[in-house]
Parts: structure tokens; sequence; C-alpha cells
């Protein structure tokens, strides 16, 4: 893992997520939570992020400095 956060998506190789669907592939799962999936794209459960829960990444976006300052 290269972050200690678990809020970070990093690619599904753990590299930077330069030419993905991110909306369909981290946010939906990442928000709402995903089960686990086997073979090529294999991936652990995930649980939902509750404060996500029903938002936009375009509001989520306008809002990271609010979260960066709750985290101290």
């Amino acid at each position: 893992e290269s972050h200690d956060n678990e809020l970070v998506f990093p690619a599904l190789s753990g590299g930077p997520l330069l030419t993905t669907d991110f909306h369909t592939y981290y946010w939906s799962p990442g928000r709402g939570g995903a089960e686990a999936r086997a073979g090529r794209y294999a991936r652990e459960a995930m649980k939902p992020v509750e404060v996500f829960a029903g938002k936009r990444i375009h509001l989520v976006r306008h809002a990271h400095k609010a979260h960066m300052d709750e985290d101290g």
C-alpha cells in the first residue's frame, strides 16, 4: 500500500488514475460499497463510505479543503 489513508483511490494496478472511468470503477464502489470480485479484476469487498453517500464527485472535489481540515 502506498498510503495510510483508506480513502486514497489508486488505479487497480496501484498506479495513478490517468485513463479510467473513475465514476464507474472507483467512485461508485467507494461511495456505495461493493461486493468482492474474483477473476482478472479481482478486488476485496468494499464498505461504503458513509460521508460520501449520495454525493457526486464534483461536489466532493469542491469540498476537498474542508475534508482535509477535518483530518488536521
